[in-house]
């Protein structure tokens, strides 16, 4: 599986990185790019090879004089942007260098296309990125496209302080390796809450939902005022899930009075069918309807396919022609 060499290419790539710059001497590599990634006995058997990072020819390490060597023949679109050009506040010995160099590395790994210099700075650069990666669908985890594509974004952040680190790479990387290989063994309610919006999103098919990673939520917005708020609740082991309506405004109070209960009745009834559990008494009136449901996590892998249907179908339920 395609998906399954990527991640594996990755979180050795990104661990052997990490140990790098944990070492007494915090070792930087700084010229982090595939011509310097060299899979060791690849050919010789596709099972046993291992990740082997070269050319260490810009690297720092505490002692060093730190002189870094760089003409134009050296410039390219794996470069952290504090290497092209100096900033006051960004540093080009600080290992967040090697956090964009591997996020562009990543990028080039799934996608075989060679960034531009500062292509992260192109208006387009961050739908492109989506797009590029969102060609390559994985089966066993239908949002490890998005969220390797966001580790990316995060990574490559143009602002160093706002980079992802080391080890939060890695972490995601690891993550989302365990999810492809094992889907069954997933705990963490954040990816799941995930997991089942991207299986939502492909119910909905012209709906894509927005992540909000500081507060694990994916919400999806659909015409006439409904909408999906799915969230991974890592104390509760839980998924929550919350349907709401809000009159927008452009249907008749006739049609709502007439037409509403019929749809919350359908609505309601499909994610009982579902499997969902109600936590508490769905609050319906002619301008709203809120409903939250939730789904504990050991419940989920097996019931996974008919929790996005059911949430699907709800949200279809309330829509007004």
């Amino acid at each position: 599986d395609e998906w399954s060499t990527v991640l594996r290419v990755a979180v050795d790539l990104a661990h052997i990185i990490r140990e790098a710059h944990l070492l007494p001497e915090r070792v930087l590599h700084r010229d982090l790019r595939p011509s310097n990634v060299m899979l060791k006995g690849y050919y010789i058997d596709p099972q046993e090879w291992e990740v082997v990072v070269l050319d260490f020819d810009l690297s720092w390490y505490r002692g060093a004089l730190g002189k870094t060597v760089m003409d134009g023949k050296t410039m390219n679109g794996f470069l952290a942007p504090e290497q092209v050009e100096r900033k006051a506040t960004d540093y080009t010995r600080n290992a967040l260098v090697d956090s964009f160099g591997l996020g562009m590395t990543l990028f080039f790994l799934r996608t075989g296309i060679e960034p531009q210099l500062l292509q992260h700075r192109h208006s387009d650069w961050e739908e492109f990125l989506y797009d590029s990666i969102g060609k390559y669908k994985c089966e066993t985890w239908n949002s490890l496209p998005k969220r390797y594509a966001r580790l990316i974004k995060f990574a490559t952040r143009d602002r160093q302080e706002e980079r992802w680190d080391m080890s939060q790479i890695e972490g995601e990387l690891q993550q989302l390796q365990d999810a492809e290989l094992n889907p069954t063994s997933v705990q963490s309610a954040e990816l799941w809450a995930e997991e089942l919006a991207a299986r939502v999103e492909r119910q909905l098919q012209s709906v894509s939902y927005t992540w909000d990673p500081d507060r694990y939520v994916a919400c999806f917005k659909l015409v006439g005022g409904v909408e999906i708020r799915l969230k991974g609740k890592e104390v509760q082991h839980e998924v929550e899930a919350c349907i709401s309506w809000a009159s927008t405004g452009d249907v008749e109070h006739q049609r709502i009075s007439k037409f509403l209960p019929k749809k919350c009745e359908r609505a309601f009834s499909a994610l009982r069918k579902g499997g969902w559990r109600f936590r508490e008494d769905p609050i319906v009136s002619h301008n709203d309807v809120i409903c939250r449901v939730r789904k504990r996590v050991p419940e989920l892998p097996s019931d996974i396919t008919r929790l996005a249907t059911s949430l699907a179908e709800a949200a279809r339920s309330l829509q007004f022609d």
